[in-house]
């Protein structure tokens, strides 16, 4: 068969020197009658049929070419072969999607996207949906800030019963559409996350994020309610906790947000809002248990200067309240920032004149004086 072989080449290449283009095509066919991958004979056929005016033909032989270039790995060569020769007639979608591979692995990525685009638009018409899901996918994983190639994707899988997949498509052509400021289109894109894969935490939880940004916090209760029964996730127990608190569910509220962990960035953040909402409703004492506790793991942590700075911010539209002076002057005297503690008794004691607490406003005098007999407002 070598020896065929051979002879063969010999004659193909007598042929080209006398210019008998196609004595020379036959030769290098019955090369490949012997051989049908012999790489020289493909080559040379796609050149010599492209000489002699049949594109088609010649197209016949440099696909067969790229095919047997990206099997054995030679990728430079395969690429090369496509995009000299190939990409201007129409391939089977299989090839295109090789092609785009290639072209991701030399980070062409426009041009990767292109061609993954019109395999799968290929594949669709040809009803074969799997395979145009896997270019869609391949789409969405080079250009993941576009809203309208995840919900292609999502669409699609939703079709094809993927709702796994259909659900991440949506989720994250919510997030683009969410961060770049279309937050309506983006709770539609949440939603249907959600109604595919209704016992996910993650779709859920961003879905209900996104309702708090809203300020539907009853929605985000009712949505995250089912999935919280020992739920210990950081971000989920912060989400639901606010959206107890938002919707008046301040006792379950603090149940929650206080099992953050105190390294939890939003946990001071989560449990001053509770507090604050306490105070509005008028639970003067909840509101100073819930500072209470969050002070002490705050101060552990050596963040007491931001709790007393967290604290004051709060006391501006409470200063009225008695149970929560006395805490705040309490958090002060064990800072011994003096003058501040002094700034604070001398509040205390007014709101007890006020009220007619005699006694609180004697011991809040005393106190006072200790601090510094001298000062004329203890005059």
């Amino acid at each position: 068969m070598a020896v065929d072989v051979s002879k063969h080449l010999e004659r193909a290449k007598r042929h080209l020197e006398k210019n008998k283009l196609e004595e020379a095509a036959e030769a290098y066919q019955s090369v490949l009658s012997e051989v049908p991958g012999h790489i020289e004979a493909l080559q040379a056929l796609g050149d010599l049929y492209g000489r002699i005016n049949q594109p088609d033909r010649a197209a016949t032989y440099y696909s067969i070419l790229f095919d047997r270039f990206f099997d054995a790995r030679e990728e430079n060569k395969a690429l090369a072969i496509y995009t000299r020769v190939l990409k201007g007639v129409q391939q089977p979608a299989e090839r295109m999607m090789r092609y785009a591979l290639l072209l991701r692995k030399q980070n062409r990525v426009e041009e990767a996207i292109d061609q993954y685009s019109l395999a799968s638009e290929l594949f669709l018409a040809q009803s074969k949906e799997e395979a145009a899901l896997d270019c869609l996918e391949r789409v969405a994983q080079l250009d993941p800030e576009n809203s309208d190639r995840q919900a292609a994707i999502a669409e699609l899988a939703q079709r094809l019963g993927k709702h796994a997949v259909a659900a991440r498509g949506f989720l994250r052509a919510g997030q683009v559409l969410d961060a770049g400021g279309n937050a309506d289109r983006a709770l539609e894109m949440f939603a249907r996350a959600h109604q595919l894969v209704p016992k996910e935490r993650s779709p859920a939880l961003v879905y209900a994020q996104a309702l708090l940004r809203r300020g539907d916090a009853e929605a985000a209760v009712q949505l995250l309610e089912p999935l919280s029964a020992g739920e210990l996730d950081a971000s989920f127990m912060s989400a639901f906790g606010e959206a107890l608190a938002r919707s008046g569910k301040l006792d379950r509220a603090r149940g929650m947000l206080e099992q953050l962990p105190a390294e939890q960035p939003d946990r001071a953040t989560r449990l001053f809002d509770l507090a604050d909402r306490y105070l509005v409703s008028e639970q003067e004492q909840n509101a100073v248990a819930v500072l209470r506790s969050l002070q002490t793991k705050m101060a552990a942590s050596g963040h007491q200067k931001d709790f007393a700075t967290r604290l004051d911010a709060l006391m501006e539209g409470h200063s009225d309240s008695i149970p929560m002076t006395e805490f705040w002057a309490a958090t002060y005297g064990q800072m011994n920032r003096e003058a501040k503690y002094f700034e604070v008794l001398t509040h205390l004691f007014d709101l007890y004149m006020t009220a007619g607490n005699i006694p609180g406003a004697c011991d809040t005098f005393e106190k006072l004086i200790d601090i510094d007999a001298y000062d004329s407002r203890s005059e």
